[in-house]
């Protein structure tokens, strides 16, 4: 494992400082030996608010500033949902992504203990290719047949037992990002909803090992910290693969702009 084996990722939307808040000073408060184990914070700011804009300015700055980590900003002055996001925060950043990917929704944070969590998180990583809290779904619409398009279809493995996905919840994982290279993960198809449960699949077919680590995480929360229960925001869409694909991947063609945010240097860079 290289000396620096997370690239943490972080998707903020909308008018939502309190969000920002709690997600970046938990994380905050878990930088003192947390910063010895990431390689560089990768931040979208998805038609955020001033207000959301200010909360996220500030941690990055303090972030370069007190533990000389960078930060890569991706600016989307219009939703451009989450997967297409996610592609250009992985695949389109000036520099590769560290060996694991540590995605955040808004909406997900760290909770409890402040220390030896991260100690705990690649522990747990020793024997996996995927970390997050594990759920199960059954199979909707046709989406059995879009996973059997799909390169990474072993066709040898059939469909799940008792026609159930199981899977991470997307809202706060850790996977390998060599294998999101591999495999050109997240699909160019997916737009905003879907792409947990066919990670899952993904998974399942190509004989990867997904494990359960939600230890100290609170994952798309409402206000008293309940799981899943934060409100649905943005886009609301049938995931995908529940009717067949219209082909149309125009939710690949967005406007933003990348930075990449030292403490000394700042670079830009528009797409």
């Amino acid at each position: 494992m290289s000396a620096k084996p997370i690239s943490l990722c972080a998707l903020f939307y909308g008018d939502h400082p309190k969000l920002a808040h709690r997600c970046l000073s938990s994380i905050w408060e878990r930088l003192g030996d947390g910063h010895e184990v990431l390689q560089d914070f990768r931040l979208a700011l998805n038609e955020v608010s001033p207000a959301t804009r200010e909360i996220i300015d500030w941690f990055v700055a303090a972030a370069a500033e007190h533990y000389g980590l960078t930060t890569i900003l991706f600016d989307m002055p219009v939703n451009a949902c989450k997967y297409p996001v996610m592609r250009r925060m992985l695949f389109d950043a000036p520099s590769p992504p560290a060996e694991w990917v540590l995605w955040f929704d808004d909406d997900s944070y760290l909770d409890g203990e402040t220390t030896g969590w991260w100690r705990q998180l690649l522990a747990a990583s020793q024997d996996a290719d995927m970390l997050g809290q594990v759920w199960f779904q059954r199979i909707q619409g046709q989406q059995w047949d879009w996973i059997s398009r799909q390169k990474w279809f072993n066709p040898k493995v059939g469909p799940p037992p008792r026609r159930k996905f199981s899977f991470c919840t997307g809202g706060w994982w850790m996977l390998r990002s060599a294998l999101m290279r591999k495999h050109d993960w997240p699909s160019i198809e997916l737009r905003h909803r879907g792409g947990d449960s066919l990670l899952g699949e993904l998974c399942r077919h190509q004989g990867l090992r997904i494990k359960k680590f939600d230890t100290g995480v609170r994952i798309n929360a409402d206000d008293r910290g309940r799981h899943s229960k934060s409100p649905r925001r943005g886009v609301d869409e049938r995931v995908l693969g529940m009717k067949p694909s219209s082909g149309d991947l125009s939710h690949q063609q967005f406007e933003y702009s990348c930075r990449v945010y030292s403490g000394e240097t700042k670079l830009t860079r528009e797409n």
